[in-house]
Order: structure tokens, then sequence, then C-alpha cells
């Protein structure tokens, strides 16, 4: 069985912005830290590492204290990343495709693909890659991928910031059959949504969330990461809060 950590939506500043008084560097070791109690084997970040996309301290700040820990881990980027400087700070250069970082791996007969939504679209050349991947094998496939592929019943995010081709996307993810799991962020909140025979996670940031049923922006002190168990023939996902200070 492989065991990941995803975590999502860290936000880290080299000005060390606060939103409602939370700190996105200390919440992050403390998911960190949570993550180091359990038998991981693979932490996957997706995306939204910075606040900022040209923040390069940033970018490096993360880099020691995620890779301190001795953890395989899997970095895409989100709309506040540069997938230009992560692939200078974070070596991934053979996975950079023109201005895009997009890959796959094959783990406990699966297909993990890792898409690139950081301007806010999934691309043509992503899409026709996806679309191959799910061609050429009778594998399961999970996405990973920063944006929600689909509307999420959260009021502000998919009113205010939803990926921008939607609709491009969910028709050729419905006609992908090997596609079966897609684990995402960027909504700040925790949600199974399902597209067609697809099941869709949102994982919770690990600075704050949104709450998704109020209109307007409306946020709340919880955050935590998702872990993701993957054997031969199943996968199972529960996500872990981090116990809140008094």
């Amino acid at each position: 069985m492989l065991k990941i950590a995803q975590i999502t939506d860290i936000h880290i500043s080299s000005k060390n912005e606060l939103k409602g008084d939370f700190d996105s560097q200390e919440r992050l070791l403390n998911v960190l830290n949570d993550i180091e109690t359990k038998d991981i084997d693979l932490i996957i970040v997706s995306g939204d590492l910075v606040n900022s996309p040209d923040d390069t301290t940033s970018y490096k700040w993360l880099k020691k204290h995620l890779y301190k820990k001795n953890k395989k881990t899997i970095i895409i980027p989100g709309n506040h990343d540069s997938s230009i400087n992560m692939s200078d700070i974070f070596d991934l250069k053979d996975y950079l495709k023109s201005d895009e970082i997009y890959f796959s791996i094959e783990v406990e007969n699966h297909i993990l693909a890792f898409l690139d939504s950081s301007k806010e679209f999934i691309s043509h050349d992503q899409l026709k890659w996806l679309e191959d991947l799910n061609d050429k094998s009778n594998k399961d496939i999970v996405i990973f991928v920063h944006h929600p592929l689909d509307y999420c019943n959260c009021e502000f995010m998919d009113r205010k910031y939803p990926l921008k081709n939607i609709s491009e996307v969910k028709e050729l993810l419905i006609n992908c059959k090997n596609i079966k799991y897609i684990f995402t962020g960027h909504y700040h909140t925790k949600k199974q949504i399902n597209i067609g025979h697809i099941k869709q996670y949102i994982t919770p940031s690990t600075w704050y969330q949104i709450n998704d049923n109020i209109e307007g922006f409306n946020i709340s002190k919880k955050y935590g990461w998702r872990e993701i168990n993957i054997d031969q023939d199943s996968l199972s996902t529960f996500v872990h809060y981090i116990k809140l200070s008094h």
C-alpha cells in the first residue's frame, strides 16, 4: 500500500502575511509535524505554495522545510505559483513542457497524473496528453490538480474563482473511463463532488478555510491535510484536521 499526504494552498509569503491572524508558516510546520507522526510514503503539494509567484525567497523556504523530512515529495503549481520559478527551484525541468508542469507516475497498479492549472485553465496540450494517457492504459488514473475540474456548490469560489474552461474539461473527463479519482485544492474547504463516474475530492488548506455555504468571503480557522491510501485494487481517503490551540 502507498500512503500519500496531500497538502494544498500553503500560501507562504516572505512578508509573512496573515489572514485572520493565522500564520501560514507556523500552520504548515504544524501540518508537517502531524504528517511525521503517520506512516506516510509520499507528500503531494497541490498548488499555491506561495502567495506571490515571484516570491523566490518563499519557494526556497518551502524547499528547505518540505524536503528536510526525507520523504519523497511531489509538487504542482496553483494560480498563485510560477511554473517556471518552481521548475528552477525544485529541480522540475524534466517535467516542464513549454511553461507548464505536467507528468505521470505509476504506483500500486494506478497511474497518478499531475496537471498544471496555474493559468486558471487546463491547456489543450494537457487535455490531449491526458486523453492519450487514458487511451493507452487500462489502469485506474488518479488526477492531482490545483483547481477543481467542476463546480462544487461552494458559493464564493464557484462564483469568483472557478477553472475557466470547466465545460471543455468536464466533457473530456466523462469520456475517459479510466479516470476514477481527482484530488484538488484551491477552494480552501473539504468536499466531495462526483463528475459522472469520477470521484472528485477537495482538500482543506493548510492556512485557513472558506465556508462553502455562506454567501461571500467568510473564513474559518480550521486547517489540515488529506491522507490517501492506494493499494492494488482500491483507494481510500480522509482528512486530518490539526487540533487548534486556545
